[in-house]
C-alpha cells in the first residue's frame, strides 16, 4: 500500500512542482458519515502562501492567505529530506470507514521530486519517527488553524 500511494504522489507531484505547487500539506476527511457531519479540510502550503479549503457536506469554501511567506526554504528541503528517509511505523486500527488525516511534505531532491509522508491517521496509524517530521508536524499545525 505505501508503494502504491508513493507511486501515485510522486505521479501527480512531477504537475505538482511544475506549476510551483504546495510543499506542506494537511489533510483531514470525515470517513463514511451521514452529510450534514461529512467536514473535510484542507491546507496546503506553498512558498508564498496558505490554501485553506472546507468541504461540509458537498459545500466547499476555501480562503487564500497571500501575505505568508516562507522565508525559510532551505531548512524546510533540509528537513523534508530527512523526513523521507527516517523510519515510518505501522499500526493497523482495525477500524474501518473512519475519519483520516495526512500530513505530508514534497521537496526537490536534485531535480527528483519527492514525497515524505510526515504522518497518516485512519484505518491505519503511519507515524515517521525522525525530529524533521516533528518539526513540520508542528508547524503545520499552527499555519493551518
Amino acid at each position: 500500500m505505501k508503494t502504491t500511494l508513493l507511486s501515485l504522489s510522486l505521479l501527480i507531484c512531477g504537475q505538482v512542482f511544475a506549476s510551483n505547487g504546495p510543499i506542506l500539506t494537511k489533510a483531514t476527511y470525515p470517513g463514511y458519515t451521514m452529510l450534514e457531519s461529512a467536514i473535510s479540510t484542507r491546507c496546503e502550503v506553498y512558498t508564498d502562501k496558505i490554501v485553506k479549503t472546507t468541504d461540509v457536506g458537498g459545500m466547499v469554501a476555501g480562503k487564500v492567505e497571500s501575505s505568508f511567506t516562507f522565508d525559510r526554504t532551505t531548512d524546510y528541503q533540509h528537513l523534508a529530506f530527512l523526513a523521507v528517509n527516517a523510519e515510518i511505523t505501522v499500526l493497523d486500527t482495525r477500524m474501518a470507514d473512519g475519519a483520516s488525516s495526512q500530513y505530508s511534505a514534497l521537496f526537490d531532491n536534485n531535480g527528483q521530486i519527492e514525497f515524505a509522508l510526515l504522518k497518516e491517521t485512519g484505518r491505519y496509524i503511519k507515524e515517521n519517527k525522525s525530529q524533521a517530521a516533528a518539526v513540520l508536524i508542528n508547524f503545520l499545525d499552527v499555519v493551518c488553524k
